[in-house]
């Protein structure tokens, strides 16, 4: 119970703050939120919220990832991130992200800037040497944006033809989905994570492309994401929506 009662409470929240975003523009805005429970081999670890804003010409987005149950106990993480920018029709393009991340033992604060379609970068960390330099990632979007478009609706015409480059403030990695597959009452998109640059040596020996698969359910007008799950260094890593 009171689970449910937190959820919610981090919804309104999440509402409110898309409130003080849009202002006026919030009679024409179409609102939306999501939940979703987060597995590691096949073990509950935490929970992903996040809301969507949208108006002819806009958007806004925030999510918050944090460790529950047993797995807060053994370590506490919370990433808190949000983006801003402007749309047109399925194409997005950011003009602020922020992010706050902790890990429970060490934290760090970012924020991106974008101007002519090129990020700025304010952040707590020292750049370290393989980072790639923001003024090179012209055309890139946000990670939060990235995910936003990641887990739209599919439409019944052509789905699973998403791609996107992102770029996180340090690294740049693309998403890509293809290969759809009907089931009864579902949708299966294949897809692959891809790192590009910005990573260390250590890193790139742990490899460079990471598959994952997304499960949509059928909706009047689409397909909705019903779980999406990829392969980490950790393991099998589930979302689930509740």
């Amino acid at each position: 119970m009171f689970d449910r009662v937190l959820s919610c409470f981090r919804l309104y929240a999440l509402f409110g703050f898309f409130a003080l975003g849009f202002c006026g523009a919030q009679l024409n805005a179409e609102n939306r939120n999501h939940q979703f429970k987060v597995y590691v081999n096949g073990l509950k670890v935490g929970e992903f919220v996040y809301a969507e804003t949208f108006t002819s010409n806009a958007y806004a987005t925030r999510g918050i990832i944090r460790s529950t149950g047993l797995a807060a106990v053994i370590t506490q993480y919370k990433f808190d991130g949000e983006a801003h920018g402007r749309r047109s029709g399925n194409t997005f393009r950011p003009t602020r992200y922020r992010e706050q991340s902790d890990t429970g033992n060490r934290s760090s604060n970012k924020e991106m800037i974008y101007k002519n379609g090129v990020p700025k970068l304010t952040s707590s960390d020292a750049a370290k040497e393989y980072w790639l330099k923001p003024s090179t990632q012209k055309g890139t979007i946000d990670p939060m944006t990235a995910l936003m478009v990641l887990l739209s609706e599919q439409p019944k015409t052509n789905p699973c033809a998403t791609t996107v480059d992102v770029f996180d403030g340090a690294r740049r990695f693309s998403i890509a989905l293809s290969a759809p597959k009907l089931e009864k009452d579902a949708l299966i998109c294949s897809g692959v994570f891809t790192r590009v640059g910005g990573y260390s040596k250590k890193e790139w020996s742990k490899g460079k492309d990471f598959p994952f698969t997304m499960r949509y359910r059928v909706t009047p007008s689409g397909y909705e994401v019903e779980r999406f799950a990829i392969t980490t260094l950790l393991g099998r890593a589930s979302f689930v929506r509740r």
